[in-house]
């Protein structure tokens, strides 16, 4: 991935807080539909950040790291528990 990912992230979860406070806008003008439409672009919004987080922070982790347990570490220490 390029270097701006993070940025990228952070500019799609800005773009579904403020989809959402247009919803709570327009629900509060009285106009439900409009806020259940805005609402569907916030969430649209909120899947791709999470989706672009995620795989930030999969390339951030090195595979030779492997995910250790606490129980796994306990093992390796000699203890049990």
């Amino acid at each position: 991935m390029t270097r701006c990912t993070h940025s990228e992230a952070a500019e799609l979860h800005t773009q579904a807080a403020y989809a959402h406070i247009a919803a709570d806008h327009e629900s509060r003008a009285g106009d439900p539909e409009s806020a259940q439409e805005l609402s569907k672009v916030a969430d649209g919004y909120s899947v791709l950040a999470a989706r672009l987080s995620r795989d930030i922070m999969q390339e951030a982790t090195p595979p030779s790291m492997p995910k250790l347990h606490l129980g796994s570490l306990e093992q390796q220490d000699g203890k049990s528990g």
